[in-house]
């Protein structure tokens, strides 16, 4: 199946583990810095033991005053991690994380797997860190996806959560992928909402301002008619001013603006193989909007009905067992 975030949907679509500083600086502003910059204790060397990083993370969650949001964050980073692990086994291997909870929170749960490292990377780490766990080490570095600081072949799998819908350069990133996996290894990338989804502004993240724009608004108005229907009913104490949701949708570094047909184009002339795409398909019973959103916008309808897509890729062959299951499915429409 597809990954699907739970259970909080301003968690699934990534606002903790995409690199976005700007994102986490309107958080703390929310809830102020006490309740976040709290550094996991340091061991020896700078390293901390998976159990105390772990226990740490506990007492964040316990004493923050958006604890059901973040214990939604860190479900969806352990599925995240666990879909990976059910698709390769991660004992052993060096796992990259592109875009990576900041708290650790995927990290934590590579080393309980038994990873014999794992590397998360993003723009959103402020503060490195270092774990060890019986089996391997984990650490989280501030490091850009389009310009990844690894060897050729580097690591056996990649995993990338709510990120390739605000990487500006898709085709690089992707590139970045290829060379930093090993021949053989594998990737699972995964990325929501998608610019032409209904929730492609992702104002989502800003809290109940998102109810005052229609579904695909951003595909439908320019920046003066947005603000011209909008001016009249936005709160006054919204977390964003109406000028800051206009700057937000239409100029913003945080959103590619990058369509679900570019994306797959992007991932079928990237270079590595797929064994599956699963798009995450938006079901609605307004058909005669959706319609029009389609006529207004020249686009598809199951273009705009995409909300996602999670992709399971390999460097330089399918396994033979993969391919097996590949024909299976295809063949009796299930998994061998």
């Amino acid at each position: 199946m597809a990954l699907r975030p739970t259970p909080a949907r301003v968690a699934s679509s990534g606002l903790f583990h995409r690199p976005l500083p700007r994102l986490w600086a309107l958080v703390r502003g929310l809830v102020g810095p006490a309740s976040f910059d709290r550094p996991p204790p340091a061991g020896t060397a700078g390293t901390c033991s998976l159990a105390d990083y772990s226990a740490s993370i506990d007492h964040l969650l316990r004493t923050s005053p958006i604890r059901s949001l973040l214990e939604g964050v860190r479900a969806f980073n352990h599925g995240g991690i666990d879909e990976l692990a059910r698709l390769c086994p991660m004992r052993g291997r060096r796992v990259l994380d592109i875009a990576a909870s900041p708290y650790g929170f995927a990290l934590e749960r590579a080393l309980w797997h038994g990873a014999a490292e794992y590397v998360g990377i993003g723009l959103g780490v402020e503060q490195p860190a270092a774990v060890r766990s019986a089996r391997g080490v984990g650490r989280l570095c501030n490091m850009n996806a389009e310009r990844l600081a690894f060897d050729d072949e580097r690591f056996d799998l990649v995993l990338s959560l709510s990120a390739f819908e605000h990487i500006h350069d898709v085709p690089r990133a992707l590139a970045e992928v290829r060379r930093v996996l090993r021949t053989g290894g594998s990737a699972l990338i995964s990325f929501e909402p998608i610019w032409t989804s209904s929730h492609g502004h992702h104002l989502h993240h800003f809290g109940p301002v998102a109810k005052r724009f229609p579904d695909w608004g951003h595909l439908l108005w320019t920046r003066e008619e947005m603000r011209a229907k909008l001016a009249g009913v936005w709160p006054a104490g919204a977390r964003l001013t109406l000028d800051e949701a206009l700057h937000w949708v239409y100029d913003s570094d945080e959103l590619n603006r990058i369509g679900v047909a570019t994306h797959r184009q992007h991932f079928a002339g990237c270079g590595l193989l797929a064994e599956w795409v699963r798009p995450v398909v938006e079901r609605r019973t307004d058909g005669d909007y959706v319609a029009h959103v389609a006529a207004r916008t020249g686009l598809p309808a199951a273009d705009l009905l995409t909300r996602g897509l999670t992709y399971f890729l390999h460097k330089g062959h399918v396994p033979l067992r993969r391919r097996a299951r590949v024909w299976a499915k295809k063949c009796f429409g299930r998994h061998g």
